[in-house]
């Protein structure tokens, strides 16, 4: 469809080539992107601008609105001049549960890539940009009239200056900068990152390992075979830090890494011990970039040694060696960022819309962000304790559902520290293999969807991503997707012997509890010794059901 725009006079050169917009919608964007003139001319564009990133090339656009098209509506506005493409601006409509976008419906339409894209941005030369940029929102808001228009992390502040120059964009817009962080391999104090003894101890202990090996993977196989583990070390710990499970909740995510890899668009590292991976980066690059944007993971089993960072430091020596000029950490304030930065700059946040009390409510958020970072305090972490807060009370208010579990939170209260723990024992004869259990499996820890249990999903993986980071070993059993029983297991001095510490049992197991039970017993005996579990004083439930499993008490702890 062709969206009438009024403006775009000043787009004519000397020769009064005519100039034309058009607005995409749906299966038209898909129609240009795969036009062979078209993806030429999209190239030629890509190369002439400026402030392109990789997440504006055309094989990353179009991969992930084809990849992502049941959650989002393609629209995509450019402009030619005479027989040349002078400007792209990609973006997506957020579909409804009802699968249509409607034109008078309140629209939120993003760039395109979404939370995959780090940075969002039209395509244009800078002399084209201004004019381009407005009568391209234009004629977005003219399809969609109550639509809320963001692009995320602009990498150019110069292209935004319209915004506060032109009495209707400055009323309806809000431009917001953030911090990103740099590692400049050009830059004279680079080299002295690998000397610092830090890295070098960890890296040191880390090679010790057996197995250890770091390694680039070129291998379209080799990483389809890795990506399953990433992706679980992945939503394990954002699950445990934030309540987020990118792959879980967009099983699209894997797909669109998988065919990133094809384009040759990822550059993908893996630090290994054998076959376990110790941690993991993979990068979405162009030429001389190389953006922390896809998966940044480590396993909490070596905490100690910190994998994660020695990955880190590891990987920039490797992508200097390529020539690789940049590795851009992104914007967020990551402590762990700053820690490797020998660079800054800023990158900008653009919203439109015509809803004021909208307006109002992101200029108030921007006011205060401003004076959190004015204070040295990071905004994302005061937002992600509110949200925190909020959810654990949502927690809470469902748990008046399950009496037993209140019951038994109500006697821990009243116990507090004087709590006296018993101690149990069982002797273990004989042991099966009937149920699948598994030994410190994040993916199993993550099957965690709460009952019997005063945990939220939240907080449950923030104790268990603690433990592993402690040395505790988990003993999991997971059946038809739900996590139905988890122990944890850890070396305890003074009783000589694997102590038995810490039950989650799901309401919904009875007697395949004691199978469960007794074959982690089998695996954890040592010869002629047997097997202690620990109980909280106040838990009499959890005592009578270790009772009827074979334990014996055994005094208190």
């Amino acid at each position: 469809m062709i969206s009438p725009v009024t403006d775009l006079s000043e787009f004519t050169n000397k020769a009064n080539s005519p100039v034309e917009m058009k607005t995409l919608v749906g299966e038209e964007v898909f129609d240009f992107l795969d036009n062979k003139e078209n993806q030429n001319q999209y190239d030629q564009l890509f190369e002439k601008c400026p402030w392109k990133t990789a997440f504006q090339n055309r094989d990353f656009i179009s991969t992930w609105y084809r990849h992502y098209k049941s959650s989002y509506l393609p629209i995509l506005v450019y402009s030619t001049q005479g027989d040349e493409l002078i400007g792209v601006l990609s973006l997506a409509a957020v579909k409804p549960s009802s699968g249509q976008v409607k034109k008078f419906d309140r629209v939120k339409i993003l760039g395109a890539g979404h939370y995959r894209a780090e940075y969002q941005v039209w395509l244009s030369e800078p002399h084209n940009s201004e004019i381009f940029i407005k009568s391209a929102l234009k004629s977005v808001i003219e399809l969609y009239p109550k639509s809320d228009i963001f692009l995320r992390f602009v990498p150019n502040g110069d292209c935004l200056d319209w915004v506060e120059l032109d009495p209707f964009w400055k009323k309806h817009c809000i431009v917001q900068s953030f911090r990103r962080v740099l590692i400049k391999m050009t830059e004279p104090e680079f080299p002295k990152l690998f000397t610092k003894k830090e890295f070098k101890n960890k890296r040191n202990r880390l090679k010790r390992l057996e197995g250890f090996e770091f390694s680039k993977i070129t291998d379209l196989e080799e990483f389809k075979r890795v990506l399953p583990d990433l992706t679980d070390q992945y939503d394990f710990r954002q699950g445990a830090m934030f309540n987020k499970f990118p792959f879980r909740d967009a099983p699209e995510m894997k797909e669109l890494l998988v065919e990133l890899f094809k384009k040759n668009m990822l550059h993908v590292t893996v630090m290994r011990d054998g076959e376990e991976i110790l941690a993991s980066i993979v990068a979405v690059t162009h030429k001389e970039w190389a953006h922390l944007g896809a998966i940044n993971t480590h396993t909490p089993f070596h905490g100690k040694n910190s994998p994660g960072f020695v990955h880190f430091i590891m990987l920039q020596q490797m992508l200097s060696e390529e020539g690789f000029k940049v590795f851009d950490l992104t914007a967020g304030g990551d402590l762990y960022k700053e820690r490797m930065a020998n660079y800054h700059d800023y990158v900008y946040t653009l919203l439109f819309t015509q809803n004021q009390t909208f307006k109002i409510k992101r200029s108030i958020r921007k006011a205060v962000m401003g004076m959190l970072v004015k204070a040295n305090i990071r905004p994302m972490s005061v937002e992600l304790n509110i949200k925190r807060k909020f959810y654990l009370l949502k927690s809470r208010m469902k748990l008046w559902k399950e009496k037993d579990v209140v019951f038994t939170a109500i006697k821990k209260r009243l116990a507090g520290k004087k709590d006296k723990p018993v101690t149990l024992a069982m002797e273990v004869n004989t042991s099966s293999d009937q149920l699948p259990i598994r030994k410190n499996s994040l993916k199993d820890n993550l099957e965690f969807n709460g009952g019997g249990t005063t945990l939220s999903k939240w907080e449950y993986l923030q104790e268990a991503m603690r433990k592993f980071e402690t040395g505790e070993t988990s003993y999991t059993w997971v059946k038809d997707g739900d996590l139905k029983a988890c122990v944890w297991v850890s070396e305890e001095e003074d009783l000589g012997v694997p102590v038995i510490k810490d039950f989650y049992i799901h309401p919904s197991v009875d007697n395949e509890f004691n199978l469960f039970i007794n074959q982690v017993a089998g695996k954890i005996q040592k010869k002629g010794e047997k097997i202690k579990a620990v109980v909280p004083g106040y838990d009499s439930k959890l005592f009578k059901i270790l009772q009827k499993a074979g334990f014996e008490s055994n005094g208190a702890a």
